[in-house]
């Protein structure tokens, strides 16, 4: 056998050696995925079934570009990566900023000017996350729709404290009336009814006010009654309490 020949052929017999290897090595038992923990990204249930088909499975032999491309499906992850240690699989993944829309049979994550469909589920867990718009209807006209578009991108823009916003309703009570957005802060014992959407712009700072006159007077969120706000451009009124 020639020189020339030779260099060719131990080549090919280093790969097809480096190859089995590596079948050996993800067939064994080693690193196996015991336990499945998430670094900042909300477990939700749909994220929980995703991750929960590496359970028992050797690490090496985990199809993770797979893995991973499921997980980028779900509209409220971002830029997810896993890695292993002492038998828990770690997902690093980023929590999408956004806000939901909840209506009696349907909800949404709405990130920027994107929104997606997600199961209901999926929203309770991730209603601790973000600021729930909650809809009392099944079907929503355009109109409706233009105006939830609004005050979704208004919340996404610009993130509220969760601890403070339990929940955000959409009311529209009269026909042909003005569309409200009445906003729950149970910790502050108050409310705050928006009817712009653009005025949101404005809710970080009024809660913020809210927050301090609180502090001026200890007691008020449990022994006073609720206070009603309502916001616009230029002000925070008090309507109530």
């Amino acid at each position: 056998m020639k020189k020339a020949e030779i260099i060719p052929i131990t080549a090919a017999a280093a790969l097809v050696f480096v190859a089995l290897l590596i079948v050996a090595i993800q067939s064994l038992p080693i690193m196996r995925v015991e336990r499945i923990e998430s670094v900042n990204a909300p477990m939700t249930p749909s994220l929980s079934r995703m991750l929960s088909s590496s359970l028992g499975v050797s690490y090496p032999g985990l199809s993770r570009h797979a893995l991973l491309r499921e997980i980028e499906s779900l509209p409220y992850i971002s830029n997810p990566s896993v890695s292993y240690g002492n038998g828990t699989l770690f997902l690093n993944a980023e929590a999408e900023n956004g806000a939901l829309l909840m209506t009696k049979e349907k909800a949404y994550f709405q990130s920027g000017s994107s929104r997606s469909e997600i199961s209901l589920e999926d929203a309770g867990a991730l209603s601790s996350v973000y600021p729930v718009i909650g809809v009392n209807e099944t079907e929503l006209s355009d109109a409706e729709w233009e105006y939830l578009d609004t005050a979704l991108s208004a919340l996404v823009s610009r993130p509220y404290s969760s601890r403070l916003i339990s929940w955000i309703e959409y009311v529209n009570n009269i026909e042909d009336g003005p569309d409200e957005l009445r906003i729950a802060l149970p910790l502050l014992n108050a409310s705050i009814s928006v009817k712009d959407p653009s005025f949101l712009e404005r809710l970080e700072e009024s809660i913020g006010i809210i927050e301090e006159e609180n502090s001026k007077k200890p007691g008020c969120t449990i022994f006073s009654p609720s206070s009603e706000y309502e916001l616009y451009s230029d002000k925070l009124i008090r309507t109530k309490g």
